[in-house]
């Protein structure tokens, strides 16, 4: 039988609540464009990223989440240009995302070292004109409707080489209040910063190994994400993650064909929250072409043998 989320939520506020303001993914080593603008062109190629989640299915009103990221390196300005669209819904809050980054990339060593900045907007709505807060006294619940657009900035840094990547970044830097109303009703945005890092090890040349860590704090709390993927001959993956103090994750996925990937995660809890829920669904759709190449045209000229 489906639980009552929002009951749920206020019961265990104390043990998610700061994961929830920001979307949290699973396969954040294909999600990097979201949290870290300086990420856009670092790949060398043309890409675009759909993730898809659905958190505690159990849930009624459990959140849903889906991201979109689009990116490309342009020469002309010594880096690469990207595009983000998110959605995030829980119970009757909707979040939906839009923002443009540029990132500007040199060469550091072996690697290539970029920053990045971001710009857009964040739309958030509470409620629809029939959701009322839970209260112990059903005459002081109020039956609200918000709905409130703000500016939004994020920057960051990023290192990449064939073998590793590390990147620090901080998200909503403007710190806006998003509405507030009469009574209790208040959403203010916090900072957020992130540290992600990979190394990719040939285990011999058939298998691949790829730790990962991802790190997000709102400068009071941090969550941390260990991973560890296993290639297979350049195509196959499998692979698993620890996230202290709430779940275990298992991943799986494939390159189709040269181009395209996908990828399936499933989060397990290991909190209380695992007798109430039956898990977390997360897939993952990336498409990757290199830019094609000008053809250089060559011509014989009698004259100049």
């Amino acid at each position: 039988m489906k639980k009552n989320f929002v009951l749920v939520l206020l019961m265990f506020s104390g043990l998610f609540a700061f994961g929830q303001q920001n979307a949290q993914w699973s396969q954040n080593m294909f999600n990097k464009l979201q949290i870290n603008p300086a990420y856009a062109g670092t790949n060398g190629a043309i890409c675009a990223t759909v993730l898809a989640r659905n958190q505690w299915t159990s849930f009624e009103g459990h959140p849903k989440q889906l991201v979109v990221n689009a990116d490309m390196p342009i020469q002309a300005i010594h880096g690469g240009i990207g595009l983000v669209l998110l959605s995030d819904q829980l119970g009757p809050e909707k979040t939906t995302g839009l923002k443009a980054a540029y990132s500007f990339i040199l060469n550091a060593g072996p690697g290539k070292l970029s920053v990045g900045v971001d710009g857009g907007v964040l739309m958030k709505r509470l409620g629809d004109g029939t959701w009322a807060p839970p209260t112990a006294n059903p005459d002081d619940a109020i039956v609200s409707s918000l709905s409130a657009m703000v500016p939004d900035i994020n920057a960051g840094v990023y290192y990449s080489q064939n073998e590793l990547y590390f990147g620090v970044s901080a998200s909503q830097l403007l710190a806006n209040q998003v509405y507030k109303a009469a009574g209790n009703s208040q959403f203010d945005l916090k900072r957020h910063f992130y540290i992600t890092g990979g190394y990719n090890y040939d285990l011999n040349p058939s298998i691949e190994l790829k730790p990962s860590i991802y790190a997000k704090s709102d400068g009071t709390t941090m969550q941390f994400d260990f991973n560890l993927n296993v290639m297979y001959n350049n195509q196959f993956w499998a692979g698993v993650t620890y996230r202290p103090g709430d779940a275990i994750l298992a991943m799986l996925g494939m390159n189709i064909t040269s181009d395209l990937r996908f990828g399936y995660a499933y989060d397990m809890n290991i909190t209380d929250l695992s007798n109430f829920n039956a898990g977390t669904h997360e897939i993952m759709l990336g498409y990757c072409k290199l830019p094609q190449k000008k053809k250089t045209m060559k011509y014989k000229n009698v004259r100049y043998l």
